[in-house]
């Protein structure tokens, strides 16, 4: 998600989460006016998304995937991913470790990560 949209979303959110429910229509108009003003309506759908990532994110209900090389234990995989909806995905060919990804992060620890960066460094390197 760009930068533009993730500011929108979080001032949505902001602004929207403060609001008593009945205020919350009336929130939501304005602020598809503003963006109506700004000229920024082909953004709108991508502000949508944004703001139920973001707020999926804000109360832990944003998806943890988890890929390994091999089954993993599912108790051990909670232990990674703790409340949050867990998507596991295996891959034979990250050889062993595990990337994890929550929203817009992502965390690559796998071996076949580790011997590409190991190669890029050996390649770079003059003898």
């Amino acid at each position: 998600m760009s930068r533009k949209i993730r500011q929108f979303a979080e001032a949505y959110l902001i602004t929207a989460e403060g609001a008593p429910e009945e205020k919350l229509r009336e929130v939501t108009r304005r602020f598809v006016q503003a963006l109506m003003r700004r000229r920024q309506r082909r953004m709108l759908p991508k502000i949508v998304r944004a703001v139920a990532q973001l707020w999926d994110e804000r109360h832990g209900l944003s998806p943890v995937r988890i890929t390994t090389a091999r089954q993993i234990d599912y108790n051990r995989l909670r232990e990674i991913s703790g409340a949050a909806p867990l998507v596991r995905r295996i891959e034979p060919e990250i050889i062993g470790g595990a990337i994890v990804e929550r929203g817009d992060e992502r965390f690559d620890g796998s071996v076949r990560a580790a011997l590409d960066r190991l190669r890029t460094t050996l390649l770079t390197k003059e003898i």
